[in-house]
């Protein structure tokens, strides 16, 4: 049991989004802008990939990657899925995305109240 509680334990502490100008106009294409952050750490006590694993490129990179609803589209230059390297332990990495709103189901509103997911829930 202490072997497993030492193994890398990635989670996610936060998942925001934040319309990117809250002072929009109705005509303004800004407001259907949001961007998301997300926050995830490694609580384990090993590191996601050793040094020596990482050297001879026998570990893939760890990544982060979001699925937005039907309604909603990264917004052009940003890909779903982030390399983040390796996390060590104790680590925390911010990833950040911007999307589009294409049918105004999330408002500014909502996105206030969505809450950080739990434990071990991909975005």
């Amino acid at each position: 049991m202490m072997l497993a509680k030492s193994l890398p334990q990635v989670s996610i502490l936060s998942a925001e989004a934040r319309p990117v100008n809250k002072k929009a106009g109705p005509l303004d294409k800004e407001k259907d802008l949001f961007d998301l952050s997300c926050i995830v750490t490694n609580e384990g006590f090993l590191s996601t990939a050793l040094k020596m694993a990482d050297r001879v490129k026998i570990v893939r990179l760890d990544w982060v990657e979001v699925k937005l609803p039907e309604a909603a589209e990264l917004e052009s230059g940003f890909k779903a899925k982030i390399e983040i390297r390796h996390l060590k332990s104790g680590e925390k990495k911010e990833v950040r995305w911007r999307f589009v709103n294409k049918h105004a189901i999330m408002t500014p509103d909502r996105c206030r109240k969505m809450t950080p997911l739990p434990k071990g829930v991909c975005l």
